[in-house]
């Protein structure tokens, strides 16, 4: 496989601060055949301008200018003109290892399998987290993928643990498997695209091949770390694409299950008060809430008038006016303000962990604590 075409698309949309990284990480592999697609969104910095200039440095770049559609319509334009045997994704505020190209390549089985899957690096501002794919490397037939890949594909085990990353950018798609399938991705879905793609390309897939090796950067910043909310229709619209495409696959009922928790996640974090309300936990003023992330930002800027405190163990690292945070002892020393403590993050083991630190902390025993395992109940 050390010769065949790769398709690499990126999206571009305001994204000047990192784009040059990002293009350099490609058009610098050590695999050359490549052929680069930027697929301009109507951007409204010089992302444009960017994209022109390497496209006149390196032949192997073709530049798409269009109006501002969204990701789901700037990846398909870019699909529409790749050539490559494979097709996958940089996003335009990532970048990739200089050789990753040519490792993948040279791992990819001979009988070209529709979908390669690997790893990812989540580099935060003050760490880097290796996101893996929960199997067994090797390649998988159709049937190995209903038996092994589809009832622990959304979800393995607690909730949320992804068995398959969601993440599309750590996915080789064949070109001629994507031409023949042509998947429908809701234009109007704004969070979640991914896991709606890489869903439906695997209900529909004959064989995938996972390789355990993570050359992809995927780069959380701190501005893209701040709670946005979405409309309840995206949710929806997401919804509605996977369940028709597990319909279509036959596979409704291996994937029922998985899908509810998918969709309560993504409730949970773009959404919460379709959920929370329901639970009556901020129902006064007198709550704290323990984490800061994603899940924990989008709680408070909802319930922000009914919460005493909130803690973090990287309590340090959040300066801004969002929401000031505290450290775990000084929520444990403020326990006169509040009677519950809500511990918002989406993992049910480690709430259970983080429950059991406050109490061994001197968090008195009346308090009462609410964390996902309760919510999703």
């Amino acid at each position: 496989m050390n010769d065949i075409l790769i398709s690499v698309i990126v999206p571009v949309y305001n994204a000047e601060k990192y784009l040059r990284k990002c293009i350099d990480s490609i058009i610098n592999q050590t695999y050359s055949n490549l052929q680069i697609i930027l697929v301009d969104d109507g951007s409204e910095d010089n992302c444009s301008i960017i994209c022109d200039e390497y496209a006149q440095l390196d032949m192997r770049i073709v530049v798409i200018h269009k109006k501002n559609q969204g990701l789901v319509l700037a990846r398909k334009s870019g699909m529409q003109i790749a050539e490559g045997e494979y097709i996958t994704f940089v996003d335009a505020d990532d970048y990739i290892d200089i050789d990753a190209y040519e490792k993948i390549a040279a791992c990819i089985n001979p009988d070209m399998p529709d979908i390669i899957a690997f790893d990812l690096v989540e580099e935060y501002p003050d760490k880097i987290v290796k996101k893996e794919n929960r199997f067994t490397e090797g390649l998988y037939g159709a049937g190995e993928l209903k038996t092994q890949i589809y009832p622990e594909m959304l979800s393995k085990g607690a909730f949320f643990d992804y068995g398959i990353l969601p993440n599309l950018v750590c996915k080789f798609i064949k070109n001629e498997f994507a031409n023949k399938t042509q998947i429908e991705v809701n234009s109007e879905v704004t969070f979640g695209e991914d896991a709606d793609a890489v869903s439906q390309y695997l209900a529909k897939a004959e064989s995938m091949q996972i390789i355990h090796y993570a050359p992809y950067h995927y780069c959380k910043r701190e501005g893209s770390m701040v709670y946005a909310p979405i409309k309840p229709e995206s949710i929806n619209y997401l919804q509605n694409d996977l369940e028709k495409a597990f319909l279509k696959a036959g596979i409704s009922d291996i994937m029922k299950n998985q899908l509810n928790d998918y969709i309560t996640f993504v409730t949970l974090l773009k959404n919460p008060r379709v959920i929370l309300d329901r639970k009556g936990i901020f129902t006064d003023s007198k709550t704290a809430l323990y984490g800061a992330g994603g899940f924990g930002q989008a709680v408070f800027s909802q319930y922000s008038d009914s919460i005493a405190v909130i803690a973090d163990s990287n309590y340090a690292k959040f300066d801004n006016s969002f929401m000031q945070i505290v450290s775990a002892e000084e929520l444990v020393n403020r326990q006169s303000e509040y009677d519950k403590v809500f511990i918002t993050i989406l993992n049910v083991n480690l709430c259970r962990q983080i429950k059991e630190k406050l109490l061994a902390m001197g968090m008195k025993k009346n308090v009462v604590f609410y964390d996902i395992g309760r919510v999703i109940q």
